[in-house]
C-alpha cells in the first residue's frame, strides 16, 4: 500500500477526523466564555477555575496514559478517550454552577490525555515503518484545524444557538467520532510491523459499557 493510500485509509481517517473533534472540543470554550460569564453572572477570574480544571486534568494524566497505551491495546485507550471528553463536554452544556464546569473540564483534560498517547501509536502503525514523523505532522495538522474550527466556528454557533447547545453540538460531534473510531480499528489491519486484530478491542469495549451499565444499576438500586 502507498503512503498516499495509507494516509486515507479507513483506521487512518478515523483518527484524523477525532482529533480535529478533540481540537475543537479544547478550543472551543475559550471563544464562548463571555457568554458563559453572562450567564452564571461571574466575574472574570471566575474563569480560571474552568481553564484550570482543563490544564490539571490534561497535564497530570499525560504521561500516565501514555505509559497505559503502550503497555496495554492503544485503540481501547483512544476509544475511552475520546468518550470521556466527549461526553464531559456535552454535559458541560448543562452544568448549572461554575463548579460544575470546572469539574467536567478536568474530565475532558484526563480524557485528551488518553486520546493523545494512543493517537501518535496508532496513526504510526497504520502509516507503516518509518512514518512516525508524518503520523505526527498529520495529527499536529488535524489539531490546528480543529483549533480553527472551534475558536471561529463555535462562537458563531453560540450567537446563533447559544452557548449551552454548543457545547452539546461538539460533544456530540466527538461522540460520533468514538464511534467511527469503534467502526474504523475493529478492521483486521496487516502491515510490516504488526498485525492488529480487533479480538480483543471488542472485549474491552464490551467491559467498558458493562461498566457503566453496573455502576448506574447500582446507584439504582441504592436510590
Amino acid at each position: 500500500m502507498s503512503s498516499l493510500k495509507q494516509v486515507f485509509s479507513l483506521p487512518v481517517t478515523s483518527i484524523i477526523l477525532a482529533r480535529i473533534i478533540y481540537a475543537v472540543n479544547w478550543f472551543n470554550i475559550s471563544s464562548i466564555f463571555y457568554l458563559i460569564l453572562d450567564d452564571f453572572r461571574q466575574d472574570v477570574s471566575m474563569l480560571g477555575l474552568v481553564t484550570s480544571g482543563f490544564l490539571i486534568g490534561i497535564g497530570l494524566f499525560q504521561i500516565p496514559a501514555g505509559i497505559l497505551s503502550a503497555k496495554y491495546d492503544a485503540k481501547f485507550m483512544i476509544f475511552f478517550g475520546t468518550m470521556l471528553l466527549s461526553i464531559s463536554s456535552l454535559l458541560s452544556g448543562f452544568g448549572s454552577e461554575l463548579y460544575q464546569m470546572a469539574i467536567l473540564r478536568v474530565l475532558v483534560g484526563v480524557g485528551m490525555a488518553f486520546f493523545f498517547g494512543p493517537s501518535v501509536i496508532l496513526i504510526s502503525k497504520y502509516l507503516g515503518k518509518g512514518s512516525s514523523g508524518l503520523g505526527v505532522g498529520i495529527l499536529n495538522s488535524a489539531h490546528s484545524l480543529g483549533g480553527i474550527i472551534g475558536i471561529f466556528g463555535w462562537i458563531i454557533i453560540a450567537e446563533a444557538l447559544g452557548w449551552r447547545t454548543s457545547l452539546v453540538i461538539s460533544g456530540t460531534l466527538g461522540i460520533l467520532s468514538g464511534f467511527f473510531l469503534l467502526y474504523a480499528l475493529q478492521i483486521k489491519y496487516y502491515d510490516r510491523t504488526s498485525n492488529l486484530s480487533s479480538h480483543s478491542f471488542k472485549e474491552k469495549v464490551f467491559i467498558f459499557f458493562r461498566f457503566f451499565n453496573l455502576n448506574r444499576e447500582n446507584r439504582d438500586q441504592k436510590g
